[in-house]
C-alpha cells in the first residue's frame, strides 16, 4: 500500500521537474538570439531574397538591436546596419552542435554553411525594443 502513493510521488516530481524544460524547448526560438549570432534576413531595402548577416546590440540603455550585413569577398565590412523595422522576416542559425563555425563574418556574407538549419524569429520582439530607441536621439 505504501510503495503506490510513494511511486506517485516520484512521478509527480519528475514531471513537474520536466514540465517547465519542456515550455523553455518550445520558446528556444521566440527569444532574442545572443550577440553575435548568424541570422538571415529579408528587407526590401536590399533587394528580394534573404541576406546574410549578425545579430547585433547598440551599447544603450534600453538595448537597441541592428542586423549587420557583410559585404561578400576577402574584406568583411560592413556594407549595411538594419534597424528591426527595416526587416520583414528574420531567422536565427542554429549550427549543429558536433561542427563549430567558422569566421561569423565569413559565414554571414555567404550564408552556405551545410551545417545550419534556420529558425524564424517573430520581429514583434524585435519591434517592442525598437520603440524604445526612439527615446535616443542619435540613434
Amino acid at each position: 500500500m505504501k510503495r503506490a502513493p510513494r511511486s506517485l510521488l516520484i512521478v509527480l516530481v519528475v514531471a513537474l521537474w520536466w514540465a517547465p524544460m519542456a515550455s523553455l524547448a518550445s520558446d528556444e526560438y521566440n527569444a532574442l538570439p545572443p550577440i553575435g549570432t548568424q541570422v538571415r534576413v529579408m528587407a526590401p531595402s536590399l533587394g528580394p531574397g534573404w541576406h546574410y548577416g549578425q545579430f547585433n546590440r547598440l551599447r544603450v540603455e534600453p538595448p537597441c538591436y541592428r542586423v549587420l550585413i557583410f559585404s561578400g569577398g576577402p574584406t568583411r565590412r560592413i556594407d549595411h546596419i538594419l534597424s528591426p523595422g527595416e526587416l520583414t522576416r528574420i531567422e536565427v542559425a542554429d549550427h549543429s552542435p558536433s561542427v563549430q563555425p567558422k569566421s561569423s563574418a565569413g559565414i554571414a556574407a555567404s550564408g552556405k554553411d551545410p551545417h545550419v538549419t534556420w529558425h524564424e524569429l517573430a520581429l514583434d520582439q524585435l519591434l517592442t525594443t525598437e520603440k524604445a530607441c526612439g527615446a535616443h536621439p542619435s540613434l
